[in-house]
């Protein structure tokens, strides 16, 4: 009996050390960070937003020169359809301005007969930078013949 009153007394008393083993630890757990911690975190942190807002003003750039470069086709595929449904085409060089592009229209003879070289070229300038998009097509000259 006196081993068993002997054993519960001992794990009474090891129960109270572990006790109070983690209330001291708890307490050093609750008193917070550092002052290298809160630096290191903050460190990090700025690292992680400065690269996050670098992606974003990347992504903005090539969306911003996405639209533009999708308004430069548009424009050249316009002013190729207007060359294209004029009725009396000629060789020469026409210029413009339409918005924020400028535009070239340009037509000159191949080596085969009645046939055209047309070329469009719209440009622009974006992020300081001048930009450029060219067309080249093929246009059917009409043959004039002289009748008596």
């Amino acid at each position: 009996m006196d081993r068993i009153k002997l054993r519960q007394e001992f794990n009474k008393t090891a129960l109270t050390r572990h006790c109070r083993g983690n209330a001291i630890n708890n307490t050093r757990q609750q008193r917070g960070f550092t002052l290298l911690e809160v630096l290191i975190a903050m460190v990090i942190l700025s690292t992680a937003l400065t690269a996050i807002f670098m992606a974003l003003r990347t992504c903005t750039i090539a969306a911003r020169h996405g639209r533009m470069l999708t308004q430069a086709v548009l424009l050249a595929e316009t002013k190729l359809t207007e060359l294209m449904l004029t009725d009396n085409p000629a060789y020469e060089t026409q210029t413009g301005v339409s918005g924020t592009f400028g535009w070239l229209v340009r037509t000159t003879p191949t080596e085969i007969e009645n046939l055209a070289a047309v070329e469009v070229i719209i440009s622009w300038n974006e992020q300081q930078r001048p930009q450029q998009y060219e067309m080249l097509s093929l246009r059917k000259m009409k043959i004039f013949t002289q009748t008596n």
